[in-house]
């Protein structure tokens, strides 16, 4: 049958992380409630639950103004708080296949990628959600830009719904399990590299402890405001990546003082040179950060051939000049 809908997808940040750290036995159980919950809040909605693979759930709701506020509620009510982990929900509208139960197409497909793109604590959502949602009271529609999503040949605007009613309280991520830590609620706290890390419990700031750099580089840390984290692949090295911009942002400003003062242009080059060269260092290190975090941990998400596909369009446009 073909028919459509919003296609929902939510799943827990850092879901392996929290297996890892806390134990699978407590994972799923968080996992298995998580979905409970929100397989509730759907039904009560008029969704449908189409399926539940671990901590991920698929919900079809008819109606895009419906999906915005099961993903709301889903990101910033189920599991939220100090210690707890992060939700992120991404989802689509559009015509779609079903099969015994199951969706398919286009639509379902990019939904999928619109929840990968989301971070914790955050409802992505497309240009279709957004026009079909219209105005709704008490949430609030804010530009997330143009993404490149993987089998979609054009960029894809999305928007981020934001409840109106957020919190500004900042929240931390713990480097190990990935929970949320308010600040002053943490178990213990650990400067490592000029990074203050904070964490949910002993055994976690204990297993920090015993290798810091395993956790602050494969899970770098993340800030959160109200519920929705932002995290990179260069989050943990943040504070020295602008450093060196900022020095680069010196250097521009000197190359354009020898202009102003008609040096000699041999001087002008190399020094413009020299900018190049440190340009390139900061575009190395975010291709070194991008395939150690963005890629190695998106894996489960794609396929070897689209992960690949991925690390190589990054370096393309890293060699691309002019």
């Amino acid at each position: 049958m073909t028919d459509g809908g919003t296609f929902v997808f939510a799943d827990i940040a850092g879901y392996t992380a929290l297996t890892e750290a806390h134990g699978d036995a407590d994972a799923a159980e968080l996992a298995a409630s998580f979905c409970r919950e929100i397989s509730e809040l759907a039904h009560a909605r008029g969704g449908e639950v189409i399926k539940t693979i671990g901590d991920a759930i698929m919900v079809r709701h008819d109606h895009p103004s419906d999906a915005v506020a099961l993903g709301i509620t889903a990101a910033h009510e189920v599991l939220a708080g100090h210690g707890f982990p992060a939700v992120r929900v991404g989802m689509h509208h559009g015509p779609a296949i079903e099969r015994e139960g199951d969706w398919f197409g286009a639509t379902v497909n990019l939904a999928a990628r619109v929840a990968g793109v989301a971070a914790g604590g955050e409802v992505l959502v497309t240009d279709a959600v957004r026009e079909g949602a219209g105005e709704l009271a008490g949430v609030e529609f804010e530009s997330r830009g143009e993404h490149r999503m993987r089998n979609v040949p054009t960029p894809v605007p999305l928007f981020a719904a934001v409840p109106d009613d957020r919190s500004d309280e900042a929240r931390h991520i713990d480097p190990v399990c990935r929970m949320l830590v308010a600040e002053g609620r943490e178990a213990g706290t650990f400067r490592h590299r000029d990074t203050l890390y904070r964490f949910c419990s002993r055994e976690c700031a204990r297993r920090f402890l015993a290798d810091p750099d395993l956790y602050a580089e494969i899970y770098p840390l993340g800030v959160c405001y109200g519920n929705t984290m932002v995290e990179r692949g260069y989050t943990a090295s943040k504070d020295q990546l602008l450093k060196r911009l900022r020095r680069l942002e010196g250097q521009v400003r000197g190359v354009e003082r020898m202009v102003e003062e008609d040096r000699y242009c041999i001087d002008v080059l190399t020094q413009i040179s020299a900018i190049q060269a440190a340009l390139d260092k900061v575009a190395l290190g975010l291709l070194n950060d991008h395939a150690e975090h963005c890629v190695v941990h998106g894996a489960a998400a794609a396929t070897p051939e689209e992960n690949v596909e991925e690390m190589m369009a990054a370096v393309a446009r890293l060699m691309r000049r002019g």
